[in-house]
C-alpha cells in the first residue's frame, strides 16, 4: 500500500467533517465515559478573555476532547518509549559482569556437568540477579522491538505514523482514556448507520486511542482492508508496540 485506501478514506473525512459540523452546531462537547462525572467548562466571568483552553488542532474544536484535556503531551519517541535504550544497556553492562563474577565462583565441576549437559550457565543464577538478568533481557527485547517497528514504519509507504498536524500524542490516565473511546465509539455509530463505515470494520489508528487523538479525524485513521502483505506484516509489529507502550503508560511510564 503506497498510501492509505484513497476511496474510504475520502468517505471517512467527508463523514467526520459533517460530524463535526453538527456538533459544533449543537454546541456538543463531546462524550463521556459511562460512570464518570461530566466534565466542567471553566465558568465565563471575571477571568473571560484570559482562558488558556485549547483547541483541538486536527477537527478544528474550539476546546479539547473530554478524553484529551488535562493530558501532558509528548512526543512520539517519548509515547513509544525510544529514548530508553541507554540504560537499558548500560544495566546490561552491569548485570554482564556480576553474572561472570557470580558463575566464577561456582565449583568448577558443577559448570562443567552443565555444558556438557547443554544446559546454559546462567541458570547457576539464583535470587535477585537471576530475576534482574532475565528481566533486563526482556525489557531490552520489549524496546528493540519498538525502535525497529517505529523505524520500519518511517522507512515504508504504509503510511502508519502520524504528521502534523495529527501528530500529537498524550499521556492519558484510565479515565480519560474511557472518555476518548466513548467520543469514538459514538462517532463510529453515527458512521456506522450512516453506511459511511462498514459495520465492525477493523480500523487502524495513527495516533494510539491509548494516546488521545482527535476522534473525528479521518487523518488518524486507516481502513485495514486496505493494507498490502508487507504493511499487514508491519502493522502485525507496530500494533504489538504500541499496545506494549500502552501496558508500560499505564503502569507509570518509562
Amino acid at each position: 500500500m503506497s498510501a492509505p485506501g484513497g476511496q474510504e478514506i475520502n468517505v471517512l473525512v467527508k463523514a467526520l467533517a459533517a460530524h463535526i459540523k453538527r456538533a459544533a452546531e449543537s454546541g456538543a462537547g463531546g462524550a463521556t465515559a459511562p460512570g464518570d462525572p461530566p466534565v466542567q467548562s471553566a465558568p465565563v466571568g471575571a477571568g473571560a478573555g484570559k482562558s488558556t483552553a485549547e483547541s483541538c488542532k486536527v477537527c478544528g474544536r474550539s476546546l479539547l476532547h473530554d478524553g484529551q484535556r488535562g493530558a501532558k503531551v509528548i512526543s512520539e519517541e517519548d509515547w513509544y518509549g525510544l529514548h530508553e535504550g541507554d540504560d537499558l544497556y548500560a544495566d546490561r553492562t552491569k548485570i554482564e559482569r556480576e553474572v561472570k563474577e557470580f558463575i566464577a565462583k561456582v565449583p568448577e565441576v558443577t559448570r562443567q556437568n552443565h555444558l556438557e549437559q547443554g544446559i546454559p550457565l546462567t541458570q547457576l543464577l539464583t535470587g535477585p540477579l537471576r530475576k534482574r538478568n532475565d528481566k533486563n533481557r526482556e525489557m531490552i527485547a520489549k524496546f528493540e522491538a519498538r525502535r525497529d517497528a517505529v523505524a520500519q514504519a518511517k522507512d515504508s509507504k504504509c503510511a502508519f505514523l502520524p504528521e502534523p498536524p495529527n501528530d500529537i500524542y498524550r499521556v492519558l490516565t484510565r479515565t480519560q482514556k474511557k472518555r476518548n473511546l466513548a467520543e469514538w465509539d459514538l462517532i463510529r455509530a453515527e458512521l456506522e448507520d450512516a453506511s459511511e463505515l462498514s459495520v465492525g470494520a477493523s480500523v487502524i489508528y495513527r495516533v494510539p486511542q491509548s494516546a488521545g487523538p482527535c476522534p473525528a479525524s479521518a487523518l488518524n485513521l486507516i481502513p485495514e482492508t486496505k493494507l498490502s502483505k508487507k504493511c499487514a506484516e508491519l502493522w502485525t509489529k507496530l500494533s504489538a508496540s504500541q499496545q506494549d507502550a500502552e501496558d508500560r503508560w499505564d503502569s507509570g511510564g518509562f
